[in-house]
């Protein structure tokens, strides 16, 4: 079921001008040049783990969309991860036309 999901999404990814990134249940980046251009350390991870990047595994155990967290829904897998990432859930933050749920970008 994963793989047939990532093989999915890898053709979106081809035909979208703009996207919408969303992690455990939750938009963590929408704009263009996402793919050429990944802000959050999800989108930048997932995208490593195509095909055509090697396929590298995002480490760590993901979260249930279910799970009550107070922080980043991403901060246990994040190799940026500071302790304001656990205790408070990031905005939406505007970059350059872009919008990226990240404490980077704050």
């Amino acid at each position: 079921m994963g793989f047939n999901f990532l093989i999915f999404f890898h053709f979106i990814l081809q035909l979208a001008d703009e996207l919408i990134v969303m992690y455990s249940g939750e938009v963590i980046e929408i704009g263009e040049n996402i793919i050429k251009n990944p802000m959050h350390p999800y989108t930048v991870d997932f995208l490593m783990s195509l095909p055509e990047n090697g396929m590298k595994p995002i480490l760590g155990k993901a979260l249930s969309p279910t799970e009550d967290i107070k922080g980043c829904r991403f901060f246990n897998r994040c190799k940026y991860v500071t302790e304001r990432c656990k205790s408070e859930k990031p905005n939406l933050y505007n970059i350059s036309g872009r919008k990226v749920r990240c404490f980077l970008y704050d």
